[in-house]
């Protein structure tokens, strides 16, 4: 028997694989969900447990699309089950990008970023919100001090010719809005501390806001960032991706405000991160 005439068997096997695999997929992937949101499941389970789900899915997807591609070559119709679980398979990796965006291709070998890593924002409250399974950020902080952080790239230091509290009150509404918890909210001392949430497996991040005034002169103020993960040691780009759409959602409503009060327009310039 030749190859060819062996296909529609081989395709046969490989559409029971896909099915077989996609229906643990199924099952696996909600439980891993809810272990780890009631605590069933620790961190060192539920992460690799996410990451062979992901692979996992990958493999679904393109033994799904060669079995369907080659099966229209050889006039073998298309299963419905295939084309259902495949379909079902695929939504949690969906759901994993859309939370993470691009930045789950990127490997940035940290679970913390901040605008300023030469003076980044520094964390008072949260040490006390971590376990001792949890990332240490004492850790952390000293790979900013040691220099041993490179910049990144979409997020810096962001310079505004508003004073320093108007810059807060607007901080501190989109902290609000985003529906991070806040463990701290210094009005005069500049400083925000909050925890953020995702909405799928619960994943903690601790986040600080710093705002500076600029010298009397200027008139101006300055903010600063930083994102810290608390059980992921590779966060895959999210905190940098967390603190640049925060960045930008800041800086709309904040020139949104100035035109409601039909005020001078505002000056955003973000300062280019040191080398």
């Amino acid at each position: 028997m030749t190859i060819v005439a062996k296909i529609p068997t081989l395709l046969d096997q490989l559409e029971k694989i896909v099915i077989i695999l996609g229906s643990v997929i199924i099952i696996v992937f909600p439980l891993n969900i809810f272990g780890y949101r009631f605590e069933l499941l620790p961190i060192i389970l539920a992460a690799p447990f996410l990451y062979s789900i992901v692979g996992s899915i990958s493999f679904i997807g393109l033994a799904g699309m060669l079995v369907t591609v080659v099966g229209l070559f050889v006039n073998r119709p298309i299963s419905a089950g295939l084309v259902l679980t495949v379909t079902l398979s695929i939504t949690p990796l969906a759901l994993i990008i859309n939370l993470l965006g691009a930045g789950w291709f990127d490997t940035s070998g940290t679970n913390d970023a901040s605008t300023d890593v030469i003076n980044p924002p520094t964390y008072y409250y949260a040490q006390d919100l971590r376990s001792p399974d949890q990332n240490s950020l004492e850790a952390q902080t000293a790979r900013y001090l040691s220099g041993m952080v490179e910049p990144m790239a979409n997020i810096s230091s962001l310079r505004m010719g508003v004073g320093r509290l108007e810059a807060f009150r607007v901080a501190r509404y989109l902290v609000e809005l985003e529906g991070w918890w806040v463990s701290k909210s210094d009005l005069h001392g500049g400083r925000i501390e909050a925890v953020s949430t995702t909405l799928l497996l619960g994943f903690e991040a601790d986040i600080v806001i710093r705002i500076n005034a600029i010298p009397a002169a200027d008139q101006g103020s300055i903010l600063d960032m930083r994102s810290s993960g608390r059980d992921i040691i590779e966060d895959y780009g999210a905190n940098a991706a967390r603190i640049e759409d925060f960045l930008i959602k800041f800086q709309a409503l904040l020139i949104k405000q100035q035109n409601r009060l039909n005020l001078k327009p505002v000056r955003v310039d973000t300062v280019p991160a040191a080398t």
